[in-house]
């Protein structure tokens, strides 16, 4: 009876530290080849939410024998990662009241100004701050503008999807993709436990910038005359006006390389 009693602990624990199956758990593909794998979920605990990251290593099978493997010839593995989720409410249950909040003060996300044609991120942290796991989603809102045929969304976040353990937090990375220099302001919504009452709103703001450099006062200077074999020097100021960094270097042309020249020739504002 003890040995019956440790083996379903066992069980139970490794359930709960594991609570999804693949099966097969490895397989051979061929070239051109698909595989279907099965995932199974085995949770341990009523009224609850689970959310693991799945992981599948790929490498090339020539490489598990190192008599046909060189430093020439070595190729590295590589990993593809799914999230599978799942919950044990029972149909017309309501899950518990979520007492979540974003780390960001009111609610507001400031993305800092980003170079148009780049991305920027942020992260915030998701708290739960109750006694019981909740789970969060932000809608997609890729999918939904592909869908009725409007531009994208600018924004968005990983995790999408997952749940945050209690009394603990999540870390959620948002991204903005800066594919103009037109001021974007959105709501981005995150439903707790699966219910859209039970949500928390984001709003978050951000533009895509373009470097902008004045010379001197009107982009232009001149030098005073100057006798054959002496130097000029002359101070000349070159002032960012955009709200990004600019790298710069001086573009002398060729036929002037002997005559003109500036220091330092190359910067960061």
């Amino acid at each position: 009876a003890a040995a019956a009693a440790a083996a379903t602990a066992a069980a139970a624990a490794a359930a709960e530290r594991a609570p999804f199956a693949v099966f097969p758990e490895s397989a051979d593909l061929r070239p051109g080849q698909a595989q279907q794998f099965r995932v199974s979920f085995r949770p341990s605990r009523d009224n609850r939410y689970y959310s693991h990251q799945l992981e599948c290593f790929a490498y090339v099978k020539s490489m598990r024998s190192f008599r046909l493997v060189t430093e020439e010839n070595f190729t590295p593995p590589w990993t593809c990662a799914v999230w599978a989720h799942g919950h044990t409410f029972g149909a017309g249950a309501e899950a518990f009241m979520p007492k979540c909040t974003f780390s960001s003060r009111g609610s507001r996300l400031m993305f800092p100004p980003t170079v148009r044609g780049d991305c920027s991120y942020q992260t915030l942290t998701l708290t739960n701050e109750g006694d019981t796991a909740v789970s969060f989603e932000f809608p997609s809102k890729r999918a939904a503008a592909a869908a009725a045929a409007a531009p994208a969304s600018p924004f968005s976040c990983f995790p999408s999807k997952g749940v945050v353990a209690p009394k603990s937090f999540a870390l959620v990375t948002f991204r903005f993709d800066a594919e103009d220099t037109s001021l974007r302001r959105e709501p981005l919504v995150c439903a707790l436990n699966g219910s859209a009452t039970n949500a928390l709103t984001l709003h978050v703001q951000a533009q895509g910038h373009v470097p902008r450099v004045r010379v001197a006062a009107d982009n232009s200077f001149v030098f005073k005359p100057t006798c054959v074999g002496a130097v000029t020097v002359r101070d000349v100021e070159l002032r960012n006006l955009s709200r990004i960094s600019i790298l710069y270097e001086w573009a002398i042309p060729e036929r002037l390389a002997a005559t003109l020249g500036g220091s330092p020739h190359a910067g960061l504002l």
